[in-house]
């Protein structure tokens, strides 16, 4: 039998629930380019490299933490937990 993760939102710590509009974030590197890559969410959690966001208020604290950074796994959920509240 397999297990299912429970998948949790890498900017509030919120917990993926059935009527959640949630959304994925990653880097696809080819050569020297990057690119950030937002897509809403069928099955979030899925692969490693993916940052899960709940919502739009998260997507947006993240992308703003890689557009300063340059690094998607730096907006930690409690850098961006702390900006919210």
């Amino acid at each position: 039998m397999s297990e299912t993760k429970q998948v949790v939102c890498d900017g509030c710590g919120a917990q993926k629930q059935k009527a959640n509009h949630w959304y994925v974030l990653f880097i696809k590197t080819r050569g020297i380019n990057r690119e950030l890559v937002i897509r809403e969410a069928a099955s979030a959690g899925m692969r490693v490299d993916v940052m899960d966001a709940c919502g739009q208020s998260c997507v947006h604290k993240m992308v703003d933490r890689y557009l300063s950074s340059g690094n998607l796994q730096q907006a930690q959920m409690s850098e961006i937990h702390q900006e919210t509240t």
